[in-house]
């Protein structure tokens, strides 16, 4: 797993274990965890700050789980998977 440059704070897999979150001092990734490769997701520009909490929030009938990114300047943002990965 190659992608963050800067400390990790947290690290939350999905339910079905297929997904891993990760953020720290420079943001979060997803990654998927057979691979072992990082997902294309939206950038949290940095202005929004480090990535303090994550949790994953399960969607209908366990598909599309939601992701939800706590920074330290107070935002809180959602990220859903929209496809099979």
């Amino acid at each position: 797993f190659v992608g963050h440059t800067e400390p990790i704070y947290k690290l939350t897999p999905n339910s079905a274990g297929t997904l891993l979150a990760s953020g720290g001092l420079d943001g979060t990734f997803i990654w998927q965890v057979q691979k072992g490769t990082p997902l294309k997701v939206p950038p949290f520009p940095s202005v929004r700050g480090s990535t303090t909490a994550l949790c994953w929030v399960p969607g209908p009938n366990d598909h599309f789980e939601c992701l939800a990114v706590g920074t330290c300047n107070g935002f809180a943002l959602l990220w859903r998977q929209t496809g099979d990965v």
